[in-house]
């Protein structure tokens, strides 16, 4: 007994390989065969109907966007706004660097903050405080994690701090909005998980840099020599 998650309506050809095979959405069929019975849910979700999203609304099912890959491998945009709007859940995710070449959760949160308003013509289309909620409390309750997405007292000390002291981030009026379109990850000076601090400064803690990097290089040999 436990979530299902997995890849769903992320191209126009796998939806309609499925409706031609099994009449019915990618959605539907995943929920005839009990696979959402536990919650879950998926990723991407380019292509969903409005009773796909229904079956997401009903069964407080999870969507997890990748603005980044869904770009770069043509697959289209999802319409997050009528997420939202359908009382769907969402999160924010980079999918894998096989399909994305980063995993810079940034650039993702800049992309899923600016693509929507430009392919639906309309500026407000998904404000930045919902895009900051998806790359951070969201993520925490899609894991089923009530100890961790936000600064509160009680709760794990899962923290980031960024140099805001950067000509790039002044001045700052929004701070969702410098935050998803204005700030990069080179701007995090502090990463702590668990109240252990990992990287300050440019220092990783908890890691052997030179080492890690030789490793990489000599798995790199070793797989395309």
């Amino acid at each position: 007994e436990a979530p299902v998650f997995t890849h769903n309506s992320e191209t126009r050809l796998e939806v309609d390989g499925c409706l031609e095979r099994w009449g019915m959405t990618p959605t539907a069929f995943l929920d005839s065969l009990g696979m959402f019975d536990y919650g879950g849910g998926g990723y991407h979700g380019v292509y969903l109907n409005d009773a796909d999203l229904e079956i997401f609304r009903r069964r407080g099912l999870w969507m997890v966007t990748n603005p980044g890959s869904n770009v770069k491998l043509a697959s289209g945009i999802a319409p997050l706004q009528k997420m939202l709007d359908a009382g769907v859940n969402l999160a924010l995710g980079t999918d894998g660097a096989a399909s994305n070449n980063n995993l810079d959760m940034f650039e993702e949160m800049h992309l899923a903050d600016i693509m929507p308003c430009g392919y639906r013509h309309d500026p407000t289309e998904v404000s930045s405080a919902e895009v900051l909620d998806m790359a951070t409390v969201n993520g925490a309750r899609l894991q089923g994690r009530s100890d961790t997405g936000v600064l509160a007292v009680g709760k794990k000390a899962d923290i980031i701090a960024l140099d805001l002291d950067k000509p790039h981030l002044y001045p700052n009026f929004d701070t969702p909005a410098l935050l998803t379109c204005a700030a990069h990850s080179s701007d995090v000076c502090m990463t702590m998980v668990d109240g252990k601090i990992l990287y300050e400064n440019g220092e990783y803690k908890t890691l052997d840099r030179e080492k890690v990097f030789y490793e990489a290089r000599a798995a790199v040999k070793r797989l395309y020599a």
